[in-house]
């Protein structure tokens, strides 16, 4: 495998499942509030040298681009996972496809701009609490700030390296899943955090809005016109009534009408780091919402906030 400097953070595999023939499609920036396109899915979903890790000081063969070469390595099977899955809708999901595809999520999910945004600022806030509790123990008043060098490394370790990996693939793979099948005009979005969640039973704590709470609804568009939904068990767990229908949904298909639509291409809009993609360059949809929410298209965004004892 070739060196590569365009790191995709969403594989191409992927993105060409909303693209034309000649694998084009729009972009919406939420940063810049504007659009354009269409442009090869080769330009989108990457940057560069985004994995490439410093080689140690004593090493000569060290490989920089290890952490890309893995997650490309996974990526062929991602594709063959959803294209023998959208192509036997009406076939109920195996075990096996399940567990299988659910290990691809998971690694979808770590690897996104988004959410090494996230890991690393709320490493830094961890960071920052023990330190100046440290020093308060001393009798020193001081206001710490932390910076994290190397964030490809300790965003590598992450994905590859720690066992949130295995975590979240086993709570995935025993989620309900459903289908939904998009029959309208107006087509599902995707974007560069194609994985979304929304928190149902949502506590006080910004904690519990995390990819394992008991309330978790999770979105995948899978093409414009199909789109995954993982939900947590936990939330039809209240009456007989609800686990009935649980067990009607997991692995079935529903018919999607227009709000639907609007309503999962709202949360691709929100939840995207900065880019919003189509097989349409219509995009009015993400431009009132960023105009309605000016805070979300901010890059240096806060996704989490300091709890002090007594916050309610």
């Amino acid at each position: 495998m070739t060196n590569n400097r365009n790191q995709h953070t969403v594989p191409q595999v992927y993105l060409k499942r909303f693209a034309n023939n000649a694998s084009q499609l729009y972009v919406f920036d939420k940063h810049t509030k504007s659009s354009f396109g269409p442009t090869n899915v080769r330009n989108i979903g990457a940057e560069r040298d985004y994995y490439n890790v410093p080689a140690p000081s004593e090493t000569t063969d060290f490989d920089t681009q290890i952490v890309d070469k893995i997650l490309q390595a996974s990526e062929s099977e991602f594709g063959i996972l959803l294209d023998k899955i959208t192509e036997n809708l009406r076939t109920r999901i195996t075990d096996k496809q399940k567990e299988h595809l659910a290990f691809h999520l998971a690694l979808q999910i770590m690897r996104t701009r988004e959410f090494r945004a996230n890991y690393i600022e709320l490493s830094k806030m961890f960071l920052q609490e023990i330190s100046e509790a440290y020093l308060k123990s001393q009798d020193i008043e001081a206001n710490v700030q932390v910076s994290i060098k190397f964030e490809a490394v300790a965003h590598g370790q992450m994905v590859l390296g720690s066992p949130l990996l295995s975590r979240l693939t086993s709570f995935l793979s025993n989620c309900i899943w459903f289908f939904g099948i998009n029959e309208t005009e107006q087509p599902l979005y995707t974007s560069d955090n194609p994985i979304v969640k929304k928190n149902h039973l949502p506590s006080k704590l910004r904690v519990d809005d995390g990819w394992l709470s008991p309330g978790i609804e999770i979105t995948f568009p899978i093409t414009p016109t199909i789109i995954l939904n993982i939900h947590s068990r936990k939330m039809y767990e209240v009456s007989n009534l609800t686990k009935k229908l649980a067990d009607d949904l997991d692995g079935n298909l529903i018919k999607l009408e227009r709000e639907n639509v609007t309503y999962y291409n709202s949360l691709q809009v929100v939840s995207s780091y900065r880019q919003v993609y189509s097989k349409s360059q219509d995009f009015e949809l993400a431009k009132k919402i960023c105009e309605n929410n000016p805070e979300i298209c901010k890059l240096d965004r806060a996704s989490w906030k300091k709890i002090k004892n007594g916050d309610k």
